[in-house]
């Protein structure tokens, strides 16, 4: 007997293997032939996909990953498998031997060409190009001339290398008491039955085996288990209840990386921003010291591998952890002692109480299952115990109350559901989604059909009225439609999503209409986040001003925002879609957005420390203006990479970065643009201790800024002009510089540039050994920075104020400034806070001397 689960992962391995090569060609007509058996759809619609992946990893191979492979293989096994368990078991034995001749000739031809693919690793002979995507390795023995490339990703939900050389040890994780408890669970309502599957997790509680993974099909109902059962066992988990939904069998979306998850989850507990380094091992070490003591539940939904999912798993003894997937995943229970837990289709008895729990409350409906039993019992028999399926047809029992369960039965016969929730394409049961969606208005219909192309995991209102182009309110009462047909879902945020097999669905019936609707809503939603996102960038930080963007989209209306703190809202919520969106733009070739949104949101994602989404945007800006010639969009992606280099003190590759756009912003048009660069150079050589250099480029940018007139910008070219003449001794140039960059900030209320100032003048007098007016500048620039939220100035402010405290013989005072700056520095990442401690053993020393 062949082992069927072996032979579907031998054939899926070869088809991934062959996919980005010529290979592909040769077992194309094998596949096609194979899949017409079971439904001609069914094969149309696979090869498709197939092709197009090839076609991008042969056209465009510096912009796919090993990803792209992993995603083919992991669910070719699975549908394999489907197949290999429709046949009876002389064709199933056969199918499977096919399989494994398939991965037998692929595995040939690519010894043929000098590599061979096993299962851990790559062993190459002969002249091998090996391509790496950042971050990872290739694993094998290599003999031969070979040369190894890094591969660049696209998607901005990857993890980059570590940006820091030398990061800091992440502060320790603050007390529960001070921590935000997540409750991020959204139980269903109508939840029924599952008492075996219940009691079966409740039995786990006591137990060290902490970790669970719930698999099954496309709709059997993992996620609404798994949050219901987190819902009623709440006081379980005092300290939180996490859940992210990890996209790993999205039909349009990659796997969500666990940087992206790990930065949501310590986003949840309303960890400062200051304090959340870049590095995905220091964000998982503070996720893991955030959590370890607390009793957290952890609910990983729709993941993919085991690789995904790992650095999410809780240490903590008293946490508790779910896994939900369509697959097995063999590896999490081998490697990380998970409890395996299979959910199957609703019986008889739990599908006719989940109807029940629809339409509690109406005594006429109540009565009419009570009086059509075996027409009730027959209804269920349609959805085979599908929660998803049940979900539907309960809603429209609900809504349409005058008809009876036999009535909904015949109907349902006649529209060809017989018994058999999954068609016979194996797409989920698209019969009953037409039947519902039939019942839908035009108008949300035309809602539904629209979020398919959603890029990110969800929409708030806004965002579907872009896309759809509709009023807010119109929108709103189609959405609460969807809802309550459930064809749509909302999460505790409120914000919208579809189920994956319903946004499969949606994406064939937007593809089937003969208009370019789709085109035009996502191009619409794109302008819609590009312009939004600029006039929260504006609010937020006036002084980067506004650059011309491309021609708006008809009946693109963006939001503006009364506030900061509305900026910064929207910002919060956002951001994982405005990432998908340039990730999406890249992909479906609109690179107008590709190079505009990672501008206008980069400003938020510094401040709050998202760093590599920073980094890697500004990549892909970078990359998408020099393919379409747009110098000026060139320019800026250059500047702000570099202000990102300098940040994370990679000096040399900053530099490189300002000086590639000083050449294109060389005209008389282009001062404030060039000052800027000349000013973050400056920054550069200041922080390497080249005051001279840095004095130079401070001066330059300053001319820059007087001739065009923009006074936000001189007022920080002349604290910096101001900053570097300290160093070099002209304490006169200093003390002129400083004061004019005061007035120029007070004048225009700029509270982060008066606090800068602030702290230059006490830098000044502090050389100036005035030290009573240095400690008062600073006392008063350290509780601006307070006040502004911006903890690493104020740290440095105070570690400096120690100095001078220290300097007048005030040993008091130092302490005060300096373990109030220890303080601060919990609440960051940046600074370490060993030259503290040493200043204050330094001073306990001097006092039993």
């Amino acid at each position: 007997m062949i082992d069927l689960a072996s032979s579907a992962a031998a054939g899926a391995t070869a088809l991934a293997t062959a996919i980005g090569t010529s290979l592909w060609e040769g077992i194309r007509p094998t596949l096609q032939q194979w899949l017409t058996r079971f439904g001609e759809r069914r094969a149309q619609i696979a090869l498709e996909r197939l092709d197009k992946t090839h076609t991008k990893i042969i056209q465009s191979p510096d912009a796919t990953s090993a990803t792209d492979q992993e995603e083919v293989r992991s669910s070719w096994q699975t549908q394999f498998e489907d197949c290999l368990k429709e046949l009876d078991d002389t064709e199933r034995d056969h199918f499977a031997q096919q399989l494994l001749d398939l991965a037998s000739k692929v595995d040939t031809q690519q010894k043929n060409n000098g590599a061979s693919a096993g299962d851990h690793g790559i062993a190459a002979e002969g002249n091998v190009n090996i391509k790496s995507e950042q971050g990872s390795l290739a694993a094998g023995n290599i003999t031969g001339n070979v040369d190894i490339n890094k591969k660049y990703t696209y998607n901005i939900q990857n993890i980059f290398p570590p940006l820091l050389q030398n990061i800091p040890n992440p502060p320790s994780a603050p007390d529960h008491s001070d921590l935000s408890l997540p409750n991020q669970l959204a139980p269903y309502p109508y939840f029924t039955g599952r008492e075996k599957e219940i009691e079966f997790l409740d039995s786990l509680l006591d137990t060290p085996f902490r970790t669970v993974l719930i698999h099954g099909e496309a709709g059997v109902g993992k996620t609404v288990f798994a949050q219901t059962w987190g819902d009623q066992t709440e006081e379980n988990f005092p300290d939180g209840q996490l859940y992210i939904n990890l996209q790993g069998f999205s039909p349009d979306r990659h796997p969500l990386q666990p940087g992206e998850a790990l930065r949501q989850f310590l986003d949840d507990f309303e960890i400062p921003s200051k304090k959340i380094p870049p590095d995905l091992r220091a964000q998982q070490k503070l996720y893991q010291d955030t959590i370890r003591k607390g009793k957290v539940l952890v609910v990983l939904d729709n993941a993919f591998s085991r690789e995904q999912i790992a650095p999410l798993l809780p240490e903590g003894k008293d946490c508790f952890t779910i896994v939900t997937s369509r697959k097995r995943l063999p590896s999490l229970v081998a490697r990380h002692g998970a409890e395996s837990l299979e959910l199957h289709r609703m019986s008889d008895e739990e599908a006719i109480n989940l109807v029940r729990n629809f339409i509690e409350g109406s005594d006429a409906m109540d009565r009419k299952l009570a009086a059509e039993p075996e027409a009730t019992r027959e209804l269920v028999d349609l959805c085979s115990g599908l929660p998803l399926a049940l979900s539907l047809i309960s809603a429209q029992i609900a809504v349409r109350d005058t008809a009876s369960i036999s009535q909904f039965v015949e109907e349902l016969k006649s529209i060809g559901i017989l018994g058999a929730a999954q068609d016979e394409e194996g797409h989920g049961p698209r019969a009953l989604f037409s039947w519902t969606r039939d019942s839908l208005s035009d108008q949300a219909k035309d809602v539904f059909d629209h979020l398919s192309v959603l890029p990110g995991p969800d929409a708030g209102l806004d965002a579907v009225a872009a896309l759809t182009g509709l009023p807010s309110n119109e929108v709103g009462e189609s959405l609460e439609q969807l809802v309550s047909f459930h064809f749509t879902e909302k999460n505790v945020k409120g914000r919208y999503f579809l189920h994956d097999l319903l946004r499969e669905y949606a994406m064939e019936c937007l593809a089937d209409r003969a208009d370019e609707h789709g085109n035009i809503g996502i191009r619409r939603l794109l302008d819609f986040y590009l312009r939004t996102s600029l006039n929260a960038q504006f609010r937020t930080s006036p002084h980067w001003g506004k650059i011309p963007l491309p021609d708006p989209v008809p009946d693109s209306i963006p939001l503006d925002f009364d506030s900061v703190t509305a900026a910064k809202g929207w910002f919060r919520e956002e951001r994982p879609s405005l990432i998908a969106s340039v990730d999406y733009a890249v992909e479906h070739d609109l690179p107008e957005y590709a190079c505009y949104l990672p501008w206008t949101m980069s400003d938020y994602l510094y401040t709050e420390g998202h760093w590599n989404n920073w980094k890697a945007s500004q990549d892909i800006s970078l990359e998408m203006a020099q393919r379409v010639g747009d110098r000026q969009a060139e320019a800026r992606a250059l500047r702000i990479r570099g202000l990102c280099l300098h940040r994370v003190k990679r000096y040399d590759e900053a530099r490189t970065s300002l000086h590639a756009a000083l050449p294109i912003w060389a005209g008389e048009e282009d001062a404030q643009d060039r000052g800027r660069v000349l000013l973050a150079l400056s920054w550069v050589e200041e922080d390497e201790e080249r005051y001279e250099a840095s004095l130079s480029y401070a001066e330059e940018s300053l001319q820059r800024f007087l001739d065009c007139g923009s006074s936000p910008w001189e007022g920080r070219a002349r604290k910096q002009v101001a900053l570097c003449s300290t160093y070099l001794g002209d304490s006169e140039q200093a003390e002129q510089q400083v004061s004019k960059a005061l007035q120029i900030h007070e004048r225009n209320g700029d509270q982060d540039g008066i606090a800068h100032a602030l702290n230059t003048w006490g830098t000044v007098h502090k050389h100036l050994r005035n030290y009573p007016l240095s400690s008062g500048y600073l006392e008063d620039a350290a509780q601006k920075f307070h006040d502004l939220r911006d903890y690493y100035y104020e740290a440095r402010t105070l570690m400096l104020l120690g100095d001078v405290e220290k300097a007048q013989n005030d040993p008091f005072a130092a302490r005060a400034a300096w373990r109030k700056c220890l303080e601060v520095i919990g609440q960051i990442w940046e600074l370490s806070p060993d030259p503290v401690h040493e200043r204050l053993r330094s001073l306990d020393e001097g006092q039993t001397r």
